[in-house]
């Protein structure tokens, strides 16, 4: 039997990964979505900390 050279996909060195164009090709996107998540985030963390204060006109 003769051996044999395993190969894991890594034939092509001229190909760019496929993350690094998606990422480019879809970086406003991502910025825009990365903004909303963290300004709900803040948001919700500001809501939980009004919700431990006294409530106006209850005793």
């Amino acid at each position: 039997m003769a051996d044999e050279e395993l190969a894991f996909g890594d034939g092509d060195p001229d190909r760019e990964p496929w993350l690094r164009s998606w990422t480019a090709a879809h970086i406003r996107l991502l910025i825009a979505s990365l903004t909303v998540v963290s300004l709900a985030g803040a948001d919700g963390r500001y809501l939980y900390e009004r919700s431990w204060l006294p409530q106006p006109g209850a005793q």
